[in-house]
């Protein structure tokens, strides 16, 4: 006689569709590969354009709720009749009520923390900081059976206090070498690539203040690929201080790996990141990766690797992308050093391992 399949539902927001949601898929889908898993999504704001993300062979449940405190009894009997189907219940939202509703519903409840309670997100506002300090700490340390970390950094940043705190860092699928990284002719210029949400904590604006620093400016050309409120800022910054052809702002893509062959190397100067899915991405395509000292989990994962790929100030920048600049070769080895090491701990196999060990642990 075959065992019931265990089944697995991920609750999130597809209000918007960017780094978590696309790893929550991506774990979701390969979870989904296993034939003794049934897995879904739960989303509980939705946003139809954002499915579209999503393999039509992944099911998605719309709990069709309004963002902040949604009054309309029906939606929450409808959402504990679905989480009554599930064996686990895993968020990766604080949904307070949802959070509540998974615990009248006696099923097991792991909750993965990305980064919405961190420091800065706490303070940006008395609203968040009451619902995600005052009332979501004393919920996450009671409720979830297991609560989960996407790093050590993010863990200690946070310190809710469950006696069942893991760490499962999130991971890719690793392609091999070959497929990603084509050859590229010899180049006189040295291109720099960002890629994130343009936002004043990534601070890209230190891309554009270290090239006006470098030693040799009409030798570097910075690609800046996302949108956000600080698009027009740094489009004006870079207009006063850099040469015209020395930079590009593309906008959102939807082919950002053809961008990561092309370039010599990513820099990411964001303040107290969780995690780093673009450092993993970049590193997949061949490239080392720059971060800052206080760059949280994004510091966790490359600080290692070699002094110069950690930098603590613009000038720091400067001084960075004039050495690796003159020394690509030891570049392009270190970016092969760091996919290979990568590449072992940060996979999508490892994540499923990890999660699968977490479902099965017994609950009370």
């Amino acid at each position: 006689m075959k065992s019931p399949k265990l089944k697995i539902l991920h609750i999130l927001n597809l209000g918007s569709f960017g780094g978590i949601q696309s790893v929550i898929t991506q774990l979701a889908v390969h979870q989904q590969k296993d034939p003794a898993k049934q897995v879904a999504l739960f989303s509980v704001i939705t946003h139809t354009n954002n499915t579209l993300h999503i393999p039509e062979s992944l099911q998605v449940i719309e709990g069709k709720f309004i963002s902040g405190w949604d009054l309309r009894f029906s939606r929450y009997k409808n959402a504990y009749s679905v989480f009554k189907r599930f064996d686990v219940l895993h968020f990766h939202t604080l949904n307070i009520q949802l959070l509540l509703l998974g615990k009248l519903s006696r099923k097991k409840i792991v909750f993965t923390e990305h980064g919405t309670l961190k420091k800065a997100n706490q303070k940006n506002s008395t609203k968040n900081f009451i619902r995600k300090k005052i009332i979501g700490y004393p919920l996450l340390r009671t409720i979830p059976h297991n609560l989960i970390f996407v790093s050590e950094w993010l863990q200690k940043q946070v310190e809710v206090g469950n006696k069942n705190e893991h760490v499962i860092h999130n991971g890719i699928h690793w392609e091999t070498q070959e497929k990603i990284l084509p050859q590229r002719p010899q180049k006189h210029v040295f291109e720099i690539l960002f890629v994130g949400r343009l936002v004043k904590i990534k601070r890209i604006d230190w891309c554009i203040q270290a090239l006006k620093l470098v030693n040799m400016p009409d030798k570097f050309h910075l690609h800046i690929v996302g949108e956000g409120p600080q698009k027009n800022n740094l489009f004006e910054l870079a207009r006063n201080n850099l040469r015209e052809n020395t930079f590009c702002f593309h906008g959102f893509s939807n082919n950002v790996g053809k961008l990561y062959n092309s370039v010599d190397v990513v820099v990411l100067p964001t303040k107290g990141e969780s995690f780093g899915m673009t450092i993993l991405e970049a590193v997949h395509h061949g490239k080392a990766v720059i971060v800052t000292v206080d760059g949280g989990g994004s510091t966790e994962l490359v600080k290692s690797f070699h002094p110069m790929l950690c930098v603590s100030s613009v000038e720091a920048l400067a001084q960075s992308l004039d050495y690796w600049q003159q020394n690509p070769r030891e570049l392009m080895k270190i970016a092969q050093e760091m996919k290979y090491q990568m590449a072992e701990k940060y996979s999508i196999k490892n994540m499923v391992d990890q999660y699968d060990i977490i479902y099965g642990a017994p609950h009370e």
